[in-house]
């Protein structure tokens, strides 16, 4: 009983975390919420954004990880995945190539930079 409660809890948290990372950009006009389907793929961690390089395209991600949570802006678009511990930003000019990669604000994947 004790474990079933435990899951049922840990579920509510990250279905509660989702919920605060997309209320946080409510007030941005040009935030839209997105529908994700049930039975899609989602990031558990942050790991789940490592792979990201010059060839993976918002497509290959989003197919790998499952879709977002969120987007905004209207030069650049930025897609936003919620994960337990905050939130994933992906920045996209032309909607395909990845620009950059944040986690909590903090830069994991800048294109521009050479490695």
């Amino acid at each position: 009983m004790k474990a079933v409660l435990l899951i049922a809890l840990a579920c509510s948290a990250s279905l509660a975390q989702a919920g605060n990372c997309v209320d946080k950009h409510a007030r941005d006009p040009s935030f839209v919420q997105l529908a994700v389907p049930e039975n899609a793929p989602r990031p558990t961690d942050i790991s789940a954004f490592s792979g990201v390089d010059e060839t993976i395209t918002v497509e290959k991600l989003a197919a790998k990880i499952g879709p977002p949570d969120g987007s905004m802006g209207e030069t650049i678009t930025i897609l936003i995945w919620c994960l337990p511990d905050g939130e994933v930003q992906v920045s996209t000019r032309d909607g395909s190539a990845i620009d950059r990669v944040r986690h909590n604000g903090k830069v994991i994947y800048d294109r521009r930079k050479k490695k």
